[in-house]
């Protein structure tokens, strides 16, 4: 039991170092195992956002690949450029972090997660529910287990709701009937046991009030816009800041539908709504549906009328 608990506590840990584009090398309290993670308890906090040259490798800009939801421009390249920089400067970092796992003889009983709450910064992926901005990487690796070992590569749709519900699961402890994610340690056991139909996927802040709601399935994606805006999507303030926006910004000017539907199979970057499509209206109006049943199952605030913004101070920034 003290093995696993060690384990445990250190699963928390490295989970909070490497979430969401955050590196954190923490100064412990004493007494705690995790003082050993960091050199002479050195402690600093690295958010690895805009400006991404502030703690960017170098990476000439001619030899970066550019995502098919952006154009290839030379801002673009730029802004892509030092985004993958500052990711060598996240990977070098936690593979100091393995290091210490693996100098401390705690890397083998440790299950370490790097996981992140949102897809890349940049216009049409962050803060939208279009692919770039929902998928998210989930990498987990236990050296001591049959099961996060061997270079598995799962092509499930998973949440990360589900991550709580799986790590109870792995630790035979009871999931609450409450937690809406499900397991997917079965999958984990057998990648080609089925697991999720659908998705269900939301925002309703970053900075700026902008509530979404849509439903991903394996072949369609029904997205439910509920503020009028005159640009295809919001863009937060960070990005107003990058490269990207201002060569975006120059092209940037259809407005948004309330409805968006795509057919993933035959337009995977999402560029054709067919909302107004005859030929999709049944598939409209299924994924529709469903969106409003789990919208009322979850007692979704929107349903009710423009949600109160009850954030405060610097918080409304950010999120």
């Amino acid at each position: 039991m003290k093995k696993v608990f060690k384990s445990i506590l250190w699963l928390i840990l490295v989970l909070v170092i490497v979430i969401s584009g955050y590196i954190f090398l923490i100064q412990p309290e004493a007494g705690y195992q995790s003082v050993y993670l960091v050199p002479e308890n050195a402690a600093f906090i690295i958010e690895s956002d805009r400006p991404f040259k502030a703690w960017a490798e170098y990476i000439d800009p001619q030899i970066v690949k550019i995502p098919p939801y952006l154009p290839d421009h030379h801002n673009i390249r730029i802004d892509l450029a030092e985004f993958y920089g500052a990711i060598h400067t996240v990977d070098n970092t936690i593979g100091k972090i393995l290091h210490h796992l693996k100098t401390n003889d705690l890397r083998e009983n440790t299950l370490f997660i790097y996981t992140t709450d949102h897809g890349e910064a940049f216009p049409r992926a962050k803060c939208t529910l279009y692919d770039p901005g929902i998928k998210t990487l989930l990498l987990m690796s236990w050296q001591n287990s049959d099961i996060f070992t061997k270079g598995k590569v799962i092509n499930q749709m998973i949440s990360n709701i589900d991550l709580l519900p799986t790590l109870l699961d792995l630790i035979g402890s009871k999931i609450p009937k409450n937690i809406e994610g499900r397991s997917f340690l079965p999958v984990l056991r057998d990648h080609n046991k089925p697991f999720r139909k659908e998705i269900y996927l939301e925002k309703t802040f970053h900075e700026i009030y902008d509530p979404l709601r849509g439903i991903r399935t394996e072949n369609y994606k029904y997205l439910l816009n509920f503020e009028k805006i005159k640009t295809p999507y919001q863009i937060p303030a960070d990005f107003k800041r990058s490269s990207s926006w201002r060569y975006m910004k120059k092209i940037f000017n259809n407005p948004r539908s309330e409805e968006e539907l795509y057919d993933l199979k035959k337009d995977p970057n999402e560029m054709n709504n067919l909302r107004d499509d005859p030929n999709y209206k049944d598939i409209l109006n299924e994924l529709k549906q469903k969106l409003f049943n789990w919208m009322k199952i979850t007692n979704d605030p929107i349903l009710k009328g423009r949600i109160k913004d009850h954030r405060k101070g610097s918080l409304k920034q950010h999120y």
